[in-house]
């Protein structure tokens, strides 16, 4: 229940953000990570007639294997995705860990996922901030791009970093958030505030401002 309800928080602020009106009722978070293999694939099998979503995230695929080394086993088990996407008409999104010290998906089951996606991603964090590459695409793929996540600024696409130790300028968040509205200026320094230092905020802004970048009517802010 708790996972749900914070998943739903999340998802109804992203879409918010986006100028939809409603989060999908069909939202179902499952923990199966404590149950073996084959009782997972029950689970979710279950799951898909009773839901009937669009899409299935699986945090962690190894889990639907006993042995992600095993090729028989393992191509076995990206078949079965693949049935499930024809047979529900849904996308399935799979994740797996890299090998360690290398940028390849973990064992044969990796390998299999890669040859048989349609799409692959690769997340890499760079300080504070997650940059996500294209590893494989049928078809166009797309340039990288990244974002942060923060607690109460929910998710931003940012600019991508250019090193690990790069992190978003506050004026680069100042702009993020104006994109989603206006927003008075008090607020805007509650959310900056456990971030960036109060002079900071106040400085950026007041240059966003002088240089026309940012509009400030009656202690309102929006980009001009």
């Amino acid at each position: 229940g708790t996972i749900n309800q914070r998943l739903n928080q999340i998802l109804s602020k992203a879409i918010e953000d986006r100028g939809v009106d409603k989060v999908c009722e069909r939202l179902l978070v499952m923990k199966l990570d404590t149950l073996s293999p084959k009782e997972i694939i029950e689970q979710i099998t279950i799951s898909l007639t009773e839901v009937k979503p669009d899409l299935v995230i699986i945090d962690g695929v190894v889990d639907m294997t006993e042995n992600f080394n095993d090729p028989y086993e393992s191509r076995r088990l990206v078949q079965l995705l693949r049935n499930i996407a024809v047979q529900y008409n849904l996308a399935v999104i799979a994740l797996i860990h890299e090998n360690p010290h290398t940028d390849k998906a973990r064992g044969h089951l990796g390998t299999f996922l890669l040859q048989k996606s349609w799409r692959a991603w690769s997340l890499e964090r760079m300080g504070g901030v997650i940059k996500v590459n294209c590893v494989k695409a049928r078809g166009e793929g797309h340039q990288p791009f990244a974002f942060s996540l923060k607690a109460n600024l929910g998710l931003l696409e940012v600019p991508v970093p250019e090193s690990g130790r790069d992190k978003i300028a506050c004026k680069d968040l100042i702009l993020l958030l104006l994109q989603r509205g206006h927003i008075k200026r008090c607020d805007l320094y509650k959310l900056l505030s456990p971030y960036k230092a109060p002079r900071t905020i106040e400085n950026e802004v007041s240059k966003l401002i002088a240089t026309n970048r940012v509009v400030e009517k009656k202690d309102t802010l929006a980009l001009a």
